[in-house]
């Protein structure tokens, strides 16, 4: 490395400096010091609907995670998705050890490669009825959490299920007939060109998206996508209203 600069002296080189994030307000001496910003609060579209509890403090690690179990059980056991929120690795496994002790299933995502690969299954899932998500305070940024869950996620995840005869496929299509077309297409495009389940992969991904495409058999899969995924918005939107009814997200942390 020839030379160094902070990112507070490479950011003053610029003749004007604005920006917008939602966690500028404790920020906002630094932000005057450094830079001769001020920072302006814009209030929400929508009223607030948020209800915040008071802090509560304890004499004891193992007292502050014993008491987060005890709330997690009490939020799985009425239904309502609880969503913990962790500083580290450590702290999110120690928690994830007493939910298991307590027989609460739950998801972890944390840095960890294992967890890093479910992050978009965890997240599209974690405002699910009775869905408990322990999730370090790095993990998840910028994601939307759907109280019901995420139709979308959900039909991708039934259309790479799709092609495989077993009992889950059966389930799926029903008696849809335009699914049980649709997937009959599939199988055979699938023999015919010998796609295998990382090329089958690739293209579902394309196919749920909304870009321009001329493949019969994306075009296909986007069709099977969009049949699955208006199956899926009706199951969702009930158990949303479930939801809503229970308190909607509870989150700890």
């Amino acid at each position: 490395t020839l030379a160094s600069v902070t990112y507070q002296n490479f950011f003053l080189l610029y003749p004007k400096l604005s920006g917008m994030t939602g966690t500028a307000k404790t920020e906002a001496s630094e932000l005057d010091k450094i830079y001769g910003l001020e920072v302006i609060s814009v209030p929400t579209n929508k009223s607030m609907k948020r209800q915040d509890f008071p802090d509560l403090v304890y004499k004891s690690q193992y007292a502050k995670w014993k008491s987060v179990a005890d709330e997690c059980l009490d939020m799985h056991t009425l239904g309502r998705p609880v969503l913990i929120g962790t500083t580290s690795v450590e702290k999110s496994e120690l928690l994830s050890s007493l939910l298991v002790e307590y027989g609460i299933p739950h998801n972890l995502l944390n840095a960890k490669p294992e967890n890093i690969k479910r992050e978009a299954e965890i997240i599209a899932q974690a405002g699910r009825k009775g869905a408990v998500t322990i999730a370090t305070n790095m993990a998840g940024r910028g994601t939307d959490i759907l109280l019901g869950g995420n139709s979308g996620y959900m039909a991708k995840a039934a259309l790479q299920q799709l092609h495989k005869s077993d009992e889950t496929t059966k389930t799926l299509i029903g008696t849809d007939s335009k699914l049980i077309t649709l997937n009959k297409f599939l199988i055979e495009q699938l023999k015919k060109f010998s796609i295998n389940e990382e090329e089958l992969n690739e293209k579902i991904a394309i196919a749920c998206e909304k870009g321009f495409i001329e493949d019969p058999f994306i075009i296909t899969l986007r069709a099977s996508y969009q049949v699955l995924e208006d199956q899926y918005k009706t199951l969702i939107e009930k158990e949303r209203q479930e939801v809503i009814k229970l308190g909607g997200l509870h989150v700890i942390g």
